[in-house]
């Protein structure tokens, strides 16, 4: 279901991308080449601007998923660093939220601005728009000045991929002389590249959160009967092959007290000087360790006593 998920998601993403590319050739269509070509061009933008409303609702309630995800995982995991990374993500998610939200009600103060029963001449409607967004202060300068707080607060929250693109991509649009039509797709266009933002940080942020679920590799045991033989008697062991569960961070290890490294396989390596012999005979000797596995809210220790040899 996951992989099913992720697979939907990514062609959402990749449908409402394009579709946001188009929207400059398609604006750029609509020229003085005669009523049919004008109105052909007319009916792409509305065409253009409602895919793009349906994919952004499509996108905001996946990005409400991821988030939803992230919480449970953090929750489960409990600890200070997941918790401080969820508040990022739930203050991201506030803003988009608000940003998005003004979007829709910039369209529809727009669109109740520019009243006509005919709706290919309200589509067509020059000069209104311009009117309309550009007032002073208008829906133009809150909308610039909310676009430049939304980039900040994405450089904040994600440094290593907030850049030009992200800058770029959220840049207000000239309303001028557009047409209704043209400045509708436009405040659709805005709302996409938002929620593409949101997304990609999302994405970014949950790969810091700490996995409730450990993954899982094929490791190969041997368990001997007995740590030492003599000569002419039989040695015996068990061979097997055990699923280890491991993930960095999650699995801690000591032997006598100390605790040893973990390798990011979940393989801990123990080295030890053994004591020093009485009588120079062989001598039966032991190491005590425990093994700590952080997983959900709970840690379980394993506690271990392994016997051996020390001989000349």
């Amino acid at each position: 279901m996951t992989f099913t998920r992720s697979f939907i998601q990514a062609g959402l993403i990749k449908r409402l991308a394009c579709a946001a590319l188009l929207l400059p050739l398609a604006a750029g269509s609509f020229s003085c080449q005669g009523p049919s070509a004008d109105a052909a061009a007319l009916l792409r933008l509305h065409q253009l601007e409602g895919a793009l409303l349906n994919s952004s609702d499509n996108l905001f309630k996946a990005n409400a998923e991821r988030l939803q995800g992230m919480e449970a995982q953090a929750r489960a995991a409990g600890r200070p660093a997941d918790m401080a990374i969820l508040a990022q993500a739930q203050a991201l998610r506030d803003s988009t939220r608000a940003l998005t939200s003004y979007l829709r009600a910039v369209r529809e103060r727009l669109n109740q601005h520019t009243r006509n029963e005919d709706p290919l001449a309200r589509l067509a409607t020059h000069g209104a728009a311009g009117e309309f967004m550009q007032a002073s202060p208008g829906p133009a300068d809150s909308l610039q000045h909310q676009l430049r707080r939304y980039g900040e607060l994405l450089q904040r929250v994600t440094p290593a991929t907030a850049g030009a693109g992200q800058a770029g991509s959220l840049e207000p649009f000239d309303f001028g002389e557009t047409s209704l039509a043209g400045a509708l797709a436009a405040l659709a266009r805005c709302e996409a590249a938002v929620l593409l933002q949101e997304h990609k940080a999302l994405v970014e942020l949950s790969t810091k959160v700490t996995p409730t679920r450990l993954q899982t590799a094929l490791r190969p045991v041997v368990s001997a009967k007995a740590s030492s033989v003599a000569p002419g008697d039989t040695y015996q062991a068990q061979v097997s092959v055990a699923s280890v569960k491991y993930h960095p961070g999650a699995l801690a290890m000591t032997v006598n007290g100390k605790a040893i490294e973990v390798g990011p396989d979940g393989i801990g390596q123990v080295a030890l000087s053994p004591p020093a012999l009485s009588g120079g005979r062989a001598q039966q000797a032991y190491w005590e360790g425990t093994i700590t596995v952080r997983a959900g809210a709970r840690d379980s220790t394993f506690r271990l006593r392994v016997p051996y040899t020390v001989e000349q």
